[in-house]
């Protein structure tokens, strides 16, 4: 790098420290974050400064902390009924962008606004000329798989599949997440490696079908590439409470 990246974190108390040490061990100076109280704040403060060294200053008012801290780029970890505003805040401050998954989601709002605002963030971000990203980490699976078999000289391993499965698991507990909350913590994976290996196309909405239990969601529907043939597709999302994790 040029020069060492400026970072801040919205939202650093969960996921969002693992972000804020990540991006330190990158190489970035972390300059800040926002938490939502003046308590929080505090806390999340202590508990970066056990990660790394942490210097930065917690804000509670996230505005604030993009025009006194102008960071080069921001992870946004924040509810997900914030992600539309937060992501939208450090595209005007020309930041580049990391946004947890889901990418949009609020309970509050139809399925018709969620998609109008992702599309909005994605126009946005193009028309800013920064980095936009989501936190959508296997999606990077197909490609090394890609090289991978190229290096082996196994040249039907890189067509196309005609058959897509991906099963998900998280850690809970026996009161845990029910299976609405379940798919939209998981499933944000599998789809988004569906499209790497595909890339894009749709949903044949002839075709969906969805078993779901309370901790878990079965669902199969066939994908049409706008290059290629229909891929028959099955997603398995569940929510364990003890044991090993299965990600396959």
């Amino acid at each position: 790098m040029p020069q060492q990246l400026r970072a801040a974190i919205i939202g650093a108390s969960g996921m969002g420290k693992h972000h804020a040490k990540w991006l330190h061990e990158l190489g970035c100076q972390v300059v800040g974050f926002a938490g939502s109280s003046e308590q929080s704040v505090a806390q999340t403060a202590t508990m970066l400064t056990d990660n790394f060294p942490f210097e930065g200053t917690g804000y509670t008012d996230v505005a604030r902390m993009l025009e006194t801290e102008h960071p080069d780029l921001v992870s946004i970890a924040s509810p997900n009924k914030l992600h539309y505003e937060h992501v939208m805040l450090a595209l005007e401050h020309g930041a580049h962008v990391m946004c947890e998954k889901p990418l949009v989601h609020d309970w509050n709002k139809s399925g018709e606004q969620l998609l109008s605002e992702a599309q909005e963030m994605a126009e946005a971000a193009q028309a800013a000329g920064v980095v936009a990203a989501i936190n959508t980490q296997y999606a990077a699976a197909p490609n090394a798989y890609r090289d991978l078999a190229a290096h082996a000289g196994v040249a039907e391993l890189i067509s196309p599949p005609r058959t897509f499965f991906m099963q998900m698991e998280s850690r809970g507990s026996s009161d845990g997440t029910d299976y609405e909350q379940i798919w939209i913590d998981l499933a944000p994976h599998p789809l988004s490696v569906l499209r790497a290996l595909l890339g894009a196309g749709e949903i044949d909405e002839a075709t969906p079908s969805v078993t779901v239990a309370s901790k878990w969601v079965e669902a199969r529907f066939d994908f049409l590439p706008d290059d290629g043939d229909p891929v028959c597709c099955h997603i398995l999302v569940r929510n364990v409470a003890e044991g090993p994790l299965t990600r396959a």
